[in-house]
């Protein structure tokens, strides 16, 4: 098949981790991928080296016919599907110039209720637009299973998880490594560390700040625990609202390349995903969440999106409010139990392993895409 994927953001974004992941197996797996995104084409190198195919939204849209000359020689020589992650604006655009000039059909990405998030101002889109794009698709991929409820009844849809490389996040960090690391961040290496990847934005922004108010807390209460955090905070009122948090407990590093983010990762003691079930995390699989789990340390997370699926003490902690309270009185548990954080830190990364599957994952959306076309073409 010739296909392609057209993100909404740049090429070395959470979300595009995910894209990596599937457009290499299925480059590997004999189809021709091209991915759309923002921003050089040289930020696809932060995942390693891509075996797809880059062409840029700008050029996309200018000169849709480059698809001809890359898939050229492959079926009819252009594209047979389109991928588009997420239903956003620039999607949007980008994926019209392709339907237009070649009639192929195209499928939508959900990682996250985007009309609800257009609702409350967390995005800058129109719900209306959102839905009637949605609804001309051929069908739907969904990071979690609550997402069904979002889309149209009979529509074809397919739950798509990422994959996570379990020898990358391997949980095997010398103490002379540990302390190599925490000597270049400048951070205390007798702390108790966690590391907070991500970014804060209106629809994240409290539960972020109940992470580094329960990292406040838990020093209060004379455990050494320090925060790492990385990722762009896109708003001044985040900025202002964190700014009063002491730089002793916490690192904010704002953006760092990938190569680096592994690194630091494997610096953490435990990990904590702020929040509770709620319009947002019930709708959503956080892409850190499944790294968190493979480096073997414990994690606190919600009982929503994958900790459905989880158990409770067994490997993960799981939150029902995951305010700030509940941060604490969980990260208190496994810093006076060593042993219990040692389970739940081998058992996640037992559940990480025997779900978060590339090959397994692309195998399956390969087999979606067969189905969307058998279908389109019966049409």
């Amino acid at each position: 098949m010739n296909i392609v994927i057209v993100s909404y953001h740049t090429y070395n974004n959470n979300s595009a981790l995910h894209i990596t992941g599937f457009a290499n197996v299925l480059t590997a797996l004999g189809h021709r991928v091209v991915v759309s995104a923002l921003g050089p084409v040289s930020d696809a190198g932060d995942f390693g080296v891509p075996r797809f195919r880059c062409i840029p939204h700008q050029l996309m849209t200018k000169n849709s016919e480059l698809l001809e000359n890359y898939f050229a020689g492959i079926g009819a020589g252009v594209p047979d599907l389109i991928h588009c992650w997420t239903p956003r604006e620039g999607v949007r655009n980008v994926a019209r110039a392709a339907i237009e000039r070649y009639g192929c059909p195209y499928i939508v990405h959900l990682e996250d209720n985007e009309t609800s998030l257009a609702s409350i101002g967390a995005t800058l889109e129109t719900p209306e637009l959102i839905r009637e794009f949605v609804a001309g698709a051929a069908g739907a991929t969904i990071i979690v299973d609550a997402l069904r409820d979002t889309l149209p009844e009979r529509f074809p849809i397919h739950l798509l998880e990422p994959g996570v490389d379990g020898n990358v996040f391997a949980p095997d960090l010398s103490d002379f490594d540990r302390k190599r690391l925490c000597d270049a961040l400048g951070v205390p290496a007798d702390a108790w560390i966690t590391v907070y990847p991500g970014t804060g934005h209106p629809a994240t922004a409290d539960d972020i700040f109940s992470l580094y108010t329960a990292v406040d807390a838990l020093n209060a209460l004379g455990y050494k625990v320090h925060l790492i955090r990385t990722g762009v905070d896109c708003t001044p009122e985040i900025d202002a609202q964190f700014s009063r948090f002491s730089r002793s407990h916490v690192t904010y590093l704002g953006f760092v390349q990938r190569s680096w983010l592994v690194e630091i990762l494997r610096l953490a003691d435990f990990f904590v995903q702020p929040g509770g079930p709620d319009a947002l995390n019930n709708y959503r699989l956080p892409s850190k969440i499944p790294e968190f789990l493979a480096t073997g340390r414990p994690v606190v997370l919600p009982r929503a999106n994958v900790g459905l699926r989880m158990q409770d003490g067994v490997n993960a902690l799981l939150m029902q409010r995951g305010d700030a309270a509940e941060i604490t009185q969980c990260i208190e548990t496994l810093l006076i139990d060593p042993l219990l954080a040692g389970r739940l830190g081998q058992e996640g990364r037992r559940f990480a392993i025997e779900h978060f599957n590339w090959q397994r994952s692309s195998r399956q959306l390969e087999g979606f895409y067969r189905d969307v076309l058998a279908r389109t073409r019966r049409a």
